[in-house]
């Protein structure tokens, strides 16, 4: 039985407009580059446990 890797987390909305000033493209390049380490140190220390931490604190913002 092969287990397939989980999914990262930082995929771009496709509801989302794209981002066409140079400011808006830095931004989401810097955001990227902060979220996935820690996607994928949060998925290392806390496991399955991690999506629910992630999905808790994006409703919270929301």
């Amino acid at each position: 039985m092969s287990q397939q890797p989980p999914q990262p987390l930082s995929k771009p909305d496709p509801n989302l407009p794209e981002l066409k000033t140079k400011t808006g493209k830095r931004a989401e390049r810097l955001l990227l580059n902060v979220w996935e380490p820690l996607d994928v140190l949060g998925r290392g220390l806390m496991g399955d446990l991690w999506r629910a931490v992630y999905l808790s604190v994006q409703d919270a913002i929301a």
